[in-house]
């Protein structure tokens, strides 16, 4: 496939804003540079990817981007080759939201080992993000209806909708169960008792 592939000054710079380290947080290996077997050789097995992908037809495509913005520093990602050529075959988990907050985190780490700074990672909004990626992937038609009821002055149970309802809790003392099986009768011919709770009835 056709790419507008990142130039060099690019790429190098892709790779020392991470320290040259896979950007994966769940990359076993994250080191992508090291010697080789000549004594004055190294071998760099780190590549600069893309977030959006350039090419025609592939995954996560975006047709209205500019070649420039997809060559652009902010289109790119630093990864091992393993990890470059996972997020290429699978689209659906390896979405552009994700792929971003790997950027960020992988950024933020290695400025942060650089200077000693007190600017920590934020761990708490990198993994919110990730979240919001999964929930916009897999619950997308419920976020539209929470967001509708939520926005929505004339809706009597306005307030149930500042938490989304389908994250629940176990109620106190309550074993936990498989909630999918909660229509079936019990031994003793009685429907059990859901355990959970929704957060906004807390």
């Amino acid at each position: 496939m056709a790419r507008d592939e990142f130039n060099k000054n690019t790429k190098e710079t892709l790779a020392k804003r991470v320290g040259f380290q896979c950007s994966n947080p769940d990359c076993p290996n994250p080191r992508t540079i090291g010697p080789g077997q000549a004594e004055d050789a190294t071998i760099n097995l780190g590549v600069a990817a893309h977030i959006c992908a350039a090419a025609p037809k592939g995954p996560r495509y975006d047709p209205d981007m500019t070649a420039k913005q997809r060559t652009g520093i902010a289109n790119g990602i630093y990864l091992c080759q393993r990890c470059a050529a996972l997020i290429d075959r699978d689209e659906t988990r390896y979405t552009r939201e994700l792929l971003a907050s790997w950027k960020q985190r992988a950024e933020q780490r290695a400025h942060h080992r650089l200077t000693g700074a007190a600017q920590a990672v934020d761990s708490a909004s990198l993994a919110i993000a990730e979240i919001e990626a999964v929930v916009r992937r897999y619950c997308e038609d419920r976020v539209i209806e929470w967001n509708e009821a939520r926005n929505d002055p004339e809706d009597p149970d306005r307030l149930e909708h500042y938490i989304e309802p389908h994250y629940s809790v176990l109620k106190q003392g309550a074993q936990p169960i498989d909630a999918s099986n909660l229509s079936v009768p019990g031994d003793d011919g009685r429907q059990r008792e859901d355990p959970y709770v929704p957060v906004w009835e807390q």
